[in-house]
């Protein structure tokens, strides 16, 4: 069983700044953090560990509680490959569970120093600034019959916010929810670092959590490019892939092939794995990487950018993970390599916060 609870969400008071300037993405994903300059913004707290800026816009109206506490649906309107999708999801407080409990399950490896940061943000801040995201294997529907409380465009995505207070319905989604598996798609250091925060305070049993369908057609997960130091050969790999060369022009349109396509001295190649044990590519592909000591890698979303960077080196460019993979992972108690997902558009910082005691 998965238990939800409503809370009073913390927002910008929209009186007082504009939410552009405020919000920010994840900060796993925020290259510079320079960029932010406004004195408010989410990034200056959470990645700097400012408790008493966020202590500070609390006590001044900067950032204000909801009245009453609530479940807040959030919707993400975002085109892609020239169709306008509309992600539908809400947040919640999720009650911790270790994962042998395999309620809540993981699908990527973590890296230690990550998962030390964030524990150090929830031991500073003691609170949650950004929602992991995850996915339960069915629908809820969800009831609004209000405005919403947030409506902002950020960089290209327009992201909606819905506060829905009423106690029966409220419950009715948490009964909903009880029977489902719940599958982290991007928080798993911030999850972990929950998990540790509470062994040192029991009472923290919660954390801040965004559902999500894992098979609406609006979820999108683009794929996650690899890009090496050194160059790797054909001959390098074929004790673990079928290695056919192709084209520019079949390279568009990988998507069309089982296996993926690895780029080195200009030419492009399509991999297939040997053994056909049916596991994710990029299972297979970090596989190879232990095999020839590799280690120095760089993840790159935009394959026309990773074929740029590896113009004298190798690049390994992937399809997207599906659906059915990540459960299929987790439900066997494996994980993919770090960065093995990318889930767009991304759930915005600051946008609606949680503060614990």
């Amino acid at each position: 069983m998965v238990e939800v609870q409503p809370f009073r969400g913390i927002f910008y008071d929209k009186a007082r700044v504009d939410l552009k300037d405020v919000v920010a993405p994840p900060y796993d994903v925020i290259s510079d953090p320079t960029k932010y300059t406004h004195e408010y913004n989410i990034a200056r707290i959470d990645l700097g560990k400012d408790a008493e800026l966020f202590i500070n816009l609390l006590g001044g109206g900067v950032l204000k509680s909801d009245e009453k506490p609530a479940i807040y649906a959030y919707e993400q309107e975002y085109l892609f490959s020239n169709e306008w999708k509309r992600r539908m999801g809400f947040i919640a407080l999720a009650k911790l569970e270790d994962y042998t409990n395999r309620m809540i399950l993981p699908h990527e490896n973590t890296l230690p120093h990550q998962v030390e940061d964030r524990l150090q943000s929830l031991r500073i801040c003691r609170a949650h600034f950004n929602p992991i995201f995850s996915l339960y294997s069915d629908f809820i529907p969800l009831e609004i019959k209000s405005d919403p409380i947030i409506d902002v465009e950020y960089e290209e995505v327009k992201h909606r916010v819905w506060s829905l207070d009423d106690e029966s319905l409220i419950e009715k989604m948490k009964k909903e929810l009880q029977d489902k598996r719940v599958f982290i798609a991007d928080g798993h250091h911030r999850y972990e670092a929950a998990l540790r925060f509470k062994n040192e305070h029991p009472e923290a049993n919660y954390v801040l959590m965004y559902f999500t369908p894992m098979y609406d057609e609006n979820l999108t997960i683009l794929p996650v490019h690899r890009v090496l130091k050194t160059k790797i050969t054909p001959q390098d790999i074929t004790h673990l892939f079928d290695v056919s060369k192709v084209g520019y022009n079949e390279l568009v349109e990988q998507m069309k092939y089982e296996g993926f396509v690895m780029y080195t001295k200009g030419k492009y190649y399509l991999l297939n794995q040997k053994n056909k044990l049916k596991q994710p590519d990029v299972i297979q592909l970090h596989l190879l990487f232990e095999q020839l000591g590799i280690e120095d890698i760089s993840y790159v979303i935009d394959h026309e950018e990773a074929i740029k960077l590896a113009e004298n080196s190798t690049a390994f460019l992937l399809n997207p993970i599906k659906p059915e993979e990540i459960e299929t992972v987790a439900l066997a108690d494996k994980k993919l390599p770090g960065k093995a997902t990318y889930f767009y558009p991304k759930l915005l910082s600051g946008l609606v916060m949680h503060k614990f005691e």
